[in-house]
C-alpha cells in the first residue's frame, strides 16, 4: 500500500480505531491449509494444467446443461496447499495485509504497532492462490461445497455450511439429540478479481448471511505504525450456492471474458476467539461447479395441523421469539463427496418452499424450520432408513388413531414402482409442543421427526406439483435457447405482485409452458433450457389461490438455437421483445 496516497484518510478514519482485544498470546497461529477446488478427469469440458507455479492454476468450465465440475467421478486432481504456517494477520478484504510488529503484542490494539504486508509475506504469513477461470458463452460458476476443519481427532471442528447433528451413539441414521453450536471462529476467506471489482470475503462459519461477522479490521497503518481500522463485511458461502430460483454465481464467464481470480485465507487478528485456533492445524477445500441439469425442483409444502387440535396450522413459517420468520433448510448428503449439504430453500409462494437436489438423492433427506436469529433448528422432517422407530410416541398415537395420515413415515421419496417425487407436504409437528430453552433435552426434542409424506394425497385433497420444467417434447419438436427473461415494468401488475405472490409461465403455441423464477425486482428468467420449437404467445401469471391471468404477445415469433430472448411487460399491457 502507498503510505503517502493514503496518508489523507488518517484523520477520517481515526474514529475507527479498535480500542479493545479480547487476549492476545504472543505465539502465532499455525495453519495447516489444503484448498481443494474437486475437479472432473473424465470429460474434456473442465481442465486444470498444474504450472511451475505453485500458486497459479487454470480452470475451464462449460456452460453446458448436463455437465458438472464433478458428476460422479474420482476425485484425482486436486490443487492444495500443505504444511503452511500462517501468522495472525488483518485485512478488510484480503487485498492489503497488516501485521502485529514484533515485540508490540498487547491486549490494547492501540498500545500496538502494526506494519503492512509485502510479497515476502505471501504465501508465509497468509494463504494465497492464483487461478484463472474461462468458459463458453454465458457460463455461471458457483461455490458447490467447502469444508474447513481446524484441529485433529475428537477436537475437530467442522465448518461446512450445514447445521451439525449429533445422533444417538453417532450412528449415521441413529436418533439426532443435538443440535451442535460451534466457537466463533474468524478465519477468512477472500475471492479477488482485478481492482475494478469488489472482492467477496466470506465468513466460512455462517450458514446464512445473517450470521455472518462483522470485523473491525486494520486497514492502515502510519510510518510509525499506528493501526486505523475499517469494518470487513463478510457474507455467507450460501448466497453462492446452484439455485434455479435465486442462486446468484459468483462468476458469470463467457467467450470473451477470462476470470483471473485469487483466494486468500487468513486468521483475522481483530476477530473474537481467534487465539483458540491458534496453533492449530487447519484444511480449507473449496469447490466449484458450473451448469448441470441433474438436478431437479424439490418442494416443500406446508398443510401442517395444530399439535392440540386438527385445525389447520400452517406455522412453518410463524416468527420465532424475536420476531423474525423462520426459514426451511434442506440437508441430503452429496452423492460425490458423500458431504451434507445444506441449501436455504425458496419461498415460492404462500406455504410453499422450492429448492434442486441432485435427481439420484433420495433418502437421507432432512428439512429443517430454522431461526435465522437463534441460529436454532425448532422443527425436523426426515427420510431415513430409521424415521419410523425415532417417532415420540405421540406421533404414533397420531398414526395408529387418527386415520387422516398415511402410514407408514416413509424413508425415500422413490416409491416402489420406481416413481420418484419431489413434492414434501408437512402435516403436523412432533408431539412436544412448544419446547422451552430450559429444557434439558430441547434439542432432541425439536429434532424428532415431525409427521410428512412425499405425495400426499390425503387429509384435504390432493396436492399437486407446480410445473417447474420443460415440457417432454419428441426429438425434432424442440430447440435449446441462451434463455427467456420477463421485466414487469407495468404498475398495475407490480400492485398485483406485491399484494399477492404470483408465480410466471411462458406460454408457447400449442398451450405448452414453462415456469420463470422470479430473480427479484419484478424480473423473471430462466437459462440455457430446451423449449419447444413452437411461437412464444405470452406470459401466464399464476397466484397462491389458482387465480390466472394471460399476458399476450402481439407479434409472436419462433425461438432460434442458442438466442436470448427478453420481453417487457410495459403499461397497458404491452409485451415487447427487447433483445
Amino acid at each position: 500500500m502507498n503510505f503517502k496516497k493514503l496518508a489523507g484518510k488518517y484523520a477520517s478514519l481515526y474514529s475507527n480505531r479498535i480500542t479493545r482485544r479480547k487476549s492476545l498470546p504472543l505465539s502465532y497461529a499455525s495453519l495447516f491449509l489444503a484448498i481443494l477446488i474437486f475437479i472432473t478427469g473424465t470429460v474434456s469440458w473442465f481442465t486444470v494444467h498444474d504450472t511451475a507455479k505453485i500458486d497459479s492454476t487454470n480452470l475451464k468450465f462449460d456452460s453446458s446443461t448436463g455437465l458438472r465440475v464433478n458428476d460422479g467421478e474420482d476425485l484425482t486432481n486436486h490443487i492444495k496447499f500443505e504444511d503452511f504456517s500462517l501468522a495472525e494477520a488483518s485485512s478488510v478484504d484480503g487485498r492489503n495485509f497488516f501485521l502485529p510488529a514484533t515485540g508490540t503484542f498487547s491486549s490494547t490494539t492501540e498500545l500496538m504497532k502494526f506494519r503492512e504486508g509485502n510479497v515476502g509475506d505471501k504465501n508465509k504469513k497468509y494463504a494465497y492462490k492464483d487461478f484463472t477461470l474461462s468458459g463458453e458463452k454465458n457460463t455461471k460458476v458457483y461455490i458447490k461445497n467447502y469444508k474447513i476443519v481446524i484441529g485433529e481427532g475428537a477436537e475437530a471442528i467442522t465448518f461446512d455450511g450445514a447445521p451439525e447433528i449429533k445422533t444417538e451413539n453417532n450412528q449415521p441414521d441413529g436418533k439426532p439429540i443435538q443440535q451442535v453450536r460451534k466457537p466463533e471462529c474468524p478465519v477468512r476467506i477472500a475471492f479477488i478479481t482485478d481492482s475494478s471489482e469488489k472482492p467477496v470475503v466470506f465468513d466460512p462459519t455462517a450458514i446464512v448471511t445473517q450470521h455472518a461477522k462483522d470485523y473491525n479490521a486494520v486497514n492502515f497503518a502510519d510510518d510509525s505504525g499506528n493501526a486505523l481500522t475499517a469494518v470487513s463485511t463478510a457474507t455467507a458461502f450460501s448466497k453462492y450456492y446452484f439455485n434455479y430460483v435465486t442462486g446468484e454465481p459468483i462468476y458469470t464467464l463467457n467467450d470473451s471474458r477470462t476470470v483471473k481470480a485469487t483466494m486468500v485465507v487468513w486468521l483475522e487478528g481483530t476477530g473474537n476467539n481467534w487465539e483458540k485456533y491458534a496453533g492449530k492445524k487447519i484444511s480449507v477445500d473449496v469447490e466449484l461447479e458450473s451448469n448441470w441439469s441433474e438436478m431437479e425442483y424439490v418442494y416443500f409444502n406446508d398443510q401442517t395441523l395444530n399439535d392440540d387440535d386438527d385445525g389447520l396450522g400452517q406455522w412453518v413459517d410463524k416468527a420465532d421469539d424475536n420476531g423474525q420468520p423462520c426459514l426451511v433448510l434442506m440437508s441430503y448428503t452429496d452423492p460425490n463427496t458423500k458431504a451434507i449439504k445444506s441449501v436455504i430453500m425458496d419461498k415460492k409462494q404462500a406455504h410453499m418452499w422450492v429448492a434442486p437436489i441432485p435427481k439420484n438423492v433420495v433418502t437421507n433427506i432432512s428439512f429443517y424450520r430454522y431461526s435465522q436469529s437463534e441460529d436454532t433448528i425448532f422443527n425436523a422432517w426426515h427420510t431415513n432408513a430409521n424415521v419410523k422407530e425415532q417417532t415420540s410416541d405421540k406421533v404414533k398415537e397420531w398414526i395408529a388413531s387418527t386415520g387422516i395420515f398415511k402410514q407408514p413415515l416413509e424413508t425415500s421419496r422413490r416409491s416402489t414402482d420406481g416413481t420418484t417425487y419431489t413434492m414434501y407436504t408437512a402435516k403436523r409437528g412432533n408431539g412436544y409442543g412448544y419446547v422451552s430453552e430450559t429444557n434439558d433435552k430441547k434439542d432432541e426434542f425439536r429434532l424428532s421427526p415431525c409427521v410428512g409424506y412425499w405425495n400426499y394425497t390425503g387429509g384435504g385433497g390432493e396436492v399437486v406439483e407446480p410445473t417447474t420444467t420443460q415440457p417432454v417434447l419428441p426429438e425434432g419438436d424442440k430447440v435449446k435457447i441462451n434463455g427467456i427473461s420477463l421485466e414487469v415494468r407495468n404498475e398495475d401488475w407490480r400492485t398485483k405482485i406485491r399484494e399477492k405472490q404470483y408465480d410466471v409461465y411462458v406460454v408457447f403455441e400449442g398451450d405448452y409452458k414453462m415456469s420463470l423464477p422470479s430473480t427479484g425486482n419484478f424480473y423473471y428468467e430462466v437459462s440455457k433450457v430446451v423449449v419447444p420449437n413452437k411461437k412464444i404467445v405470452g406470459f401466464e401469471f399464476k397466484n397462491s389461490i389458482n387465480e390466472v391471468e394471460t399476458q399476450m404477445i402481439q407479434s409472436q415469433i419462433t425461438p432460434v438455437v442458442d438466442k436470448q430472448y427478453n420481453y417487457k411487460l410495459l403499461e397497458g399491457g404491452k409485451l415487447v421483445l427487447q433483445n
